[in-house]
């Protein structure tokens, strides 16, 4: 029988050096933008920071610790998150999801960065999660994506989209011209050598909406493709 004795003194600034470090990490953990949030692998909230719980509170749930996703969240959000713990469990590795996040009838884009919390012989034990609102990020990605191919005034497909529908169509034409399966084919395919586009004043632009592609040409001109084989 071994006894090892540690001066009280010692043991006392031990305790206050782990106490002080761990202030430090929920301070940090606290001020971090985004949710931080640690699982067993029986999907038990075991500790999350401000952010985590805020959004919890919002939802009217006072405190999540201790409790899992399907007591949580809605059905179908809880099998999604869990279906991400899964696989990051399975794999041993970190992996990036987007997981929509519902609350009072409001749904958020979140990028989940999930990683498992593994012991000393490399086996998972946790689940590791910190999740970064993206909503507007995604906002704004789409209306760029909108502007590329769209008008910014009159909301119609530009020349970009237009002309992409266009090698569509006539593409699709020529593969029909070629089995002589559509006669019609052969006239798009003919106009479409003659460069004959048709082109409406922006007047009578909207009246054909439902008949075909409409397009802001330049100006006050609209194009209009229509193509029925």
């Amino acid at each position: 029988f071994l006894s090892v004795t540690v001066p009280l003194a010692m043991t006392v600034a031990l305790g206050y050096e782990l106490r002080l470090r761990d202030q430090r990490l929920r301070a940090i953990l606290d001020h971090v933008p985004a949710q931080v949030y640690m699982k067993d692998l029986q999907g038990r909230y075991l500790m999350a920071n401000h952010q985590w719980q805020k959004q919890l509170v919002r939802a009217g749930i006072p405190d999540g610790l201790g409790k899992t996703d399907a007591e949580l969240f809605p059905p179908e959000r809880a099998r999604e998150y869990v279906k991400h713990d899964q696989q990051v469990i399975a794999l041993r590795s970190a992996q990036e999801f987007e997981e929509l996040e519902e609350n009072r009838g409001t749904t958020r884009v979140n990028l989940a960065i999930k990683f498992p919390v593994l012991n000393g012989r490399g086996i998972p034990v946790a689940v590791c999660g910190i999740s970064s609102d993206i909503t507007q990020r995604k906002a704004d990605e789409e209306r760029i994506r909108h502007l590329a191919y769209h008008h910014q005034l009159t909301g119609l497909p530009n020349r970009t989209l237009l002309r992409d529908r266009i090698e569509q169509a006539l593409a699709l034409a020529r593969a029909l011209a070629s089995q002589s399966l559509h006669p019609l084919s052969r006239a798009l395919c003919a106009a479409a050598d003659a460069e004959a586009v048709p082109v409406l004043p922006a007047r009578e632009v909207r009246e054909e909406a439902g008949r075909g592609l409409l397009g802001q040409a330049r100006g006050d001109d609209g194009l209009f493709l229509s193509l029925r084989l």
